[in-house]
């Protein structure tokens, strides 16, 4: 399959949907085997079939949107959203190139907003249903941030700073991340509740569900990007930021008067702050009442955002800017990306 996309001899789309219909996989299990052993080969077929005409990011995102449609079939199929994160995720951080040695280029970027955004609709679709499916995001989140941490980001060099996206390997993950921790969150929760249903009183259930957390390797607060007012304003709060931008802030502050962190400077690290929800309401069961709960908190303050109004915003609204909470992702029409990665749609759809 993916030498075929390389050497430009691959079947037409067209083709390979009418033959995916007459005999289309039913095991997502089987079938992500097969999509990850493929995807593991990636590097070494590309690198290896060189094209005049094609850059190296070119090949990439030629094989890249040739698998994407395969892991959402994945996602779409019964039991399947746990083998499509799974993959997503491995994509993200293995394949995508990743090394901390380069700047990720616009189509590494591009990729890593899509990707998110495929992850948010399948793990949205999953807390809306009433019949919990196990996809022990616990350790999904913990092997992104396990990777994120051993990223030695290329930005370190000041000298090397790109001013304009501020993009390196690491901050490019921090939306992913922000994402899984707070599902693992919940699936932990609920977990929790399955297990001690109404047998005790809710103090006790709390206290149980803090030391499963703990067990885990979890904090009592998941989120890695919150809102947080400063100054008047309520704007994105980056708990986790890279260490090029906390080393270069130490220098900086001074002449800047501001410490922001990731693509394209979204978010502010600083410390102390005051977040918007100071902590996460025990009474919340669920992503979507985390989200209810912190922009009822943020609008509540009846403050503007760090960012520019847009042109409907009126003057006595408040204006939130974006966080990976604030946005819906599901068919192509109105699948959005947050924090600044382009807008791109496809065919292939999360139903």
């Amino acid at each position: 399959m993916l030498e075929e996309v390389l050497t430009g001899t691959a079947m037409p789309e067209r083709m390979v949907k009418q033959l995916l219909a007459k005999s289309e996989p039913k095991d997502p299990i089987a079938y992500g085997h097969y999509v990850r052993d493929k995807m593991r080969e990636m590097p070494r077929l590309i690198d290896s079939k060189p094209h005049d005409d094609l850059t190296r990011d070119s090949r990439f995102e030629a094989v890249i949107d040739r698998l994407l449609p395969e892991i959402v079939r994945i996602s779409n199929m019964p039991g399947g959203p746990r083998t499509a994160l799974s993959l997503f995720v491995e994509l993200k951080i293995d394949i995508l190139p990743s090394d901390g040695e380069r700047y990720p280029s616009e189509f590494c970027i591009r990729k890593h907003g899509k990707i998110d955004g495929y992850m948010s609709s399948i793990l949205r679709k999953a807390d809306a249903c009433s019949n919990k499916t196990f996809l022990n995001l616990v350790a999904t989140s913990l092997q992104l941030k396990t990777r994120m941490s051993s990223i030695r980001c290329c930005l370190n060099n000041e000298s090397h700073h790109k001013s304009t996206d501020n993009a390196c390997q690491f901050n490019v993950l921090i939306p992913a991340l922000d994402l899984l921790q707070r599902h693992a969150y919940f699936e932990v929760k609920s977990l929790v509740r399955l297990a001690v249903r109404n047998r005790l009183p809710n103090e006790l259930t709390q206290l149980i569900f803090e030391e499963t957390l703990l067990r885990e390797h979890m904090t009592n607060d998941p989120r890695v990007l919150l809102l947080a007012n400063r100054g008047g304003k309520v704007g994105n709060t980056c708990i986790f930021p890279c260490d090029h931008d906390t080393s270069r802030a130490a220098k900086s502050t001074a002449r800047l008067g501001h410490n922001q962190c990731g693509h394209h400077h979204l978010y502010d690290f600083s410390v102390p702050y005051e977040a918007c929800l100071s902590h996460i309401p025990h009474g919340a069961v669920s992503f979507s009442d985390l989200q209810t709960a912190e922009l009822a908190a943020a609008y509540s303050s009846g403050q503007t955002s760090f960012l520019p109004r847009s042109e409907d915003d009126s003057d006595d609204s408040p204006h939130i800017s974006g966080t990976l909470r604030d946005y819906e992702f599901g068919s192509d029409e109105d699948l959005e990306y947050p924090f600044g990665y382009e807008h791109e749609y496809d065919h292939w759809e999360i139903y």
